[in-house]
């Protein structure tokens, strides 16, 4: 079906995101698999979508210490160790998208170092933190 994604898990070993094509609109989608990747020392592979798009998120997660590979129709994370602390600033397109920072958040969690975390866009953004907290 044009324009849909499916999501195929194989085990807990291997995880593909396999779509026919790629909307700007999901960019918070394949990111969310990015970062989780990261977040559990993982290998991530998504296909059908334009890494370009990812440039801002996938900079950021090479800061934190995971190995990027680009290919023609999509990208794979691995992330070997503990992430190390990077600094987020949200920004509109194609800057770091402010949807992220939740997961940016979670991801400094376990991270070795400091994060400093920026919201530029929504100022409520942060009202989340009070539920992790708990």
């Amino acid at each position: 079906m044009k324009g849909s994604l499916l999501a195929l898990v194989i085990g807990a070993a291997a995880i593909a995101v396999l779509g026919t094509s790629y909307a700007l609109s999901q960019f918070a989608f394949v990111a969310t698999w990015a970062i989780a990747g990261v977040a559990t020392r993982g290998d991530v592979t998504v296909h059908g979508v334009d890494y370009r798009h990812l440039g801002v998120v996938l900079d950021k997660l090479r800061a934190a210490g995971s190995e990027i590979t680009t290919m023609p129709d999509g990208f794979r994370v691995v992330q070997r160790q503990r992430p190390t602390a990077v600094n987020f600033a949200t920004l509109p397109y194609p800057g770091f998208p402010t949807d992220l920072q939740p997961l940016a958040i979670g991801l400094a969690s376990i991270a070795n170092g400091s994060t400093m975390i920026t919201e530029n866009v929504f100022e409520a953004r942060f009202r989340f933190v009070e539920e992790m907290i708990r």
